[in-house]
């Protein structure tokens, strides 16, 4: 009708100026963000709406790509070229990277270090548990968890996820020493290093 064609073309309307709005205006698209960080941050505390919606969307699109070829290989493509724009431009995510990949390579070597406030840990299995930092709880779980040191026994186990863990300070994330031939993992590239510098003067 006259009418729904109307209302159409305005929500169109509304909806391309709110666009230009967020890529134009800075404040504003900072304050949508936040306003979606808070509300996320509020929803992944209930872990059964989070297993049921988020991740059960996530899976859908999983499930879709696993089916057709070559929808999986857009995605493939899409998504290295977007890591490789992003490592360009965020130091964090090629530390992250790195860091992992230590640890999953080298988890048989895990008694050859001491750290003073965390034991990693990589399970056979995924585990799905509460990050004791972020308060999320890993569904699907995840393999490497971070158990924090007690300092007695009345203390409760607490762990932490790598993606938070990753995000401390460098001299609390290397071992306070180590025994063997492995070397500890230590970036070279510049902008990581940069990031950890003014990362320990926080």
């Amino acid at each position: 009708s006259r009418h729904s064609i109307y209302y159409a073309k305005h929500r169109d309307e509304r909806n391309r100026r709110r666009r230009e709005k967020y890529h134009n205006d800075p404040e504003y698209r900072q304050k949508l963000l936040d306003e979606r960080k808070a509300f996320h941050a509020d929803r992944y505390k209930d872990v059964e709406w989070y297993r049921l919606s988020e991740y059960a969307r996530v899976k859908r699109s999983q499930d879709q790509r696993l089916a057709d070829h070559a929808l999986r290989q857009q995605h493939n493509a899409r998504t290295s070229k977007q890591q490789r724009q992003r490592r360009q431009t965020d130091p964090q995510l090629g530390f992250y990277q790195g860091l992992h990949t230590w640890y999953m390579y080298h988890k048989h070597r895990f008694h050859e270090y001491v750290w003073e406030h965390w034991q990693p840990i990589v399970y056979p299995e995924k585990v799905e548990r509460a990050c004791a930092a972020c308060t999320h709880t890993r569904i699907n779980g995840i393999r490497l968890w971070f158990e924090r040191k007690r300092h007695s026994d009345s203390d409760p186990v607490l762990y932490d996820c790598f993606q938070c863990y990753s995000k401390s300070k460098w001299s609390k994330i290397a071992p306070l020493r180590a025994s063997g031939k492995s070397r500890f993992y230590r970036p070279s590239n510049p902008a990581i290093l940069a990031m950890l510098e003014a990362r320990e003067k926080e």
